[in-house]
């Protein structure tokens, strides 16, 4: 996300749009998101309801940091498509595929 973000910062200066001025802003924010997923820890207690206690508040955790991913994502889209309108930039053939992260932590649990 952060190659995003600052990529789409470069691309938008480079052809005069203000949309992404304040890119290093959204990559402390988007980092700053990450820091509770960090550290939170599995259980390792033979009791199941202590172990399932703390994987909810880590799939919890990483709804929450994946909120502003999303949204990252979608204004990155966006800005390609009037990049590719404005600036005459070529389109890119896939962008990052979020979707793929919640069913991978649906797995771990």
């Amino acid at each position: 996300m952060r190659k995003t973000i600052e990529t789409c910062a470069d691309l938008c200066q480079a052809c005069d749009l203000t949309e992404w001025c304040q890119s290093a802003y959204h990559v402390r924010q988007f980092k700053k998101s990450y820091r509770p997923v960090q550290r939170l820890k599995h259980s390792h207690s033979q009791d199941e309801a202590k172990r399932s206690a703390p994987a909810e508040d880590i799939q919890e955790a990483h709804r929450a940091h994946l909120e502003p991913a999303e949204g990252y994502l979608a204004r990155a889209r966006e800005i390609r498509g009037r990049l590719h309108t404005d600036c005459g930039l070529p389109t890119i053939r896939r962008a990052p595929q979020l979707g793929q992260v919640p069913r991978r932590l649906q797995l771990l649990s």
